[in-house]
């Protein structure tokens, strides 16, 4: 079983383990990050982490890890509550730059971003070694959609 494991606040855990949290956001707005929730793709070959990628690779892109499950973890601590929870499915969206559509009206910008058109998304920069230019991502919100509790752990 492939599974992410996640840090998540004592509010939402039991918001979890109640039922009533379905979906778990995440902000994806580094490398680091990246390579946590993906794997990347180039040529025909599948890499762990971008850095791996041979420097004259044609055509390469990131795909979300194929997770079956998230272990939740409440905090840091050595006796902290955790629980495994099944993932049924996922959605990667990209964050819109508000700052730069703040001039739209609420109706202008809800048509806008419900629309086929791209949009300008937050990014950030990645530089990769022997590289002199660094890559720009867009900044993407990870929407797992959570199913049944698997087990459970000093709850």
């Amino acid at each position: 079983m492939k599974t992410l494991n996640l840090i998540i606040k004592q509010k939402f855990f039991d918001e979890i383990i109640a039922g009533a949290k379905k979906e778990e956001y995440r902000i994806c707005d580094s490398a680091f990050l990246l390579n946590k929730y993906c794997n990347w793709y180039a040529d025909g070959k599948s890499y762990d982490k971008l850095k791996d990628i041979p420097l004259d690779a044609k055509e390469w892109y990131p795909k979300i890890k194929d997770f079956d499950a998230i272990q939740f973890y409440v905090g840091y601590n050595k006796d902290r509550a955790s629980a495994l929870v099944e993932l049924k499915g996922h959605e990667v969206q990209g964050v819109v730059d508000d700052e730069y559509y703040a001039d739209l009206s609420d109706e202008e910008y809800n048509k806008l971003a419900n629309s086929e058109e791209d949009v300008k998304c937050l990014t950030f920069e990645y530089k990769v070694p022997g590289i002199d230019e660094p890559f720009n991502f867009n900044v993407c919100r990870f929407t797992f959609h959570l199913g049944k509790i698997i087990e459970k752990h000093n709850c």
